[in-house]
């Protein structure tokens, strides 16, 4: 297996130009944000720190469910896996996993400090919540994954790769 090197993932970075592209002229457009004004009128203070707090837990959730697939490595039914042509992509998808829930904490922790209610901030908040929805889809391949491998490696009947 290749390592992973953070720099190099062009595909992460693609992503992330086509998303800060769209969103940052989206956010300045004036209806958008004159929505995200009403919207976050006088809740920011409730609304970013709620990201923040849950970002972080689901960062954390991302590395455990990763440290249990490694653990799992060692198994002899975690061969079944490794026989795989996917196997690159598992640890691919936890990695890109981390690096848009870190890019959308990084975002709700700005966001704290640069959008406030007496100087809004659109474009700001539009990236959190592009991240922010990036990162919640990404998360949802990590259950996936996670739930994938757990079951191969836990489950009592020998089967093939494939099969």
């Amino acid at each position: 297996m290749e390592p992973v090197h953070w720099g190099r993932d062009k595909s992460l970075w693609i992503e992330y130009a086509i998303v800060t592209a769209v969103a940052i002229p989206l956010a300045q457009w004036q209806p958008i944000s004159n929505f995200l004004h009403e919207l976050f009128k006088g809740r920011r203070g409730d609304i970013y720190p709620a990201i923040v707090g849950l970002e972080g837990v689901v960062l954390g959730f991302v590395v455990a469910a990763l440290t249990i697939v490694l653990g799992y490595a060692n198994s002899p039914r975690f061969e079944l896996i490794k026989g795989t042509k996917n196997y690159a992509a598992i640890f691919r998808a936890y990695i890109r996993a981390a690096k848009w829930m870190a890019l959308a904490l990084t975002y709700g922790m700005a966001a704290l400090i640069f959008d406030t209610d007496e100087g809004p901030n659109s474009p700001l908040c539009f990236l959190l919540f592009a991240t922010l929805t990036l990162a919640c889809i990404r998360f949802g391949r990590v259950i996936y994954i996670t739930e994938k491998v757990v079951k191969v490696v836990v489950n009592s009947h020998s089967r093939a790769p494939g099969a």
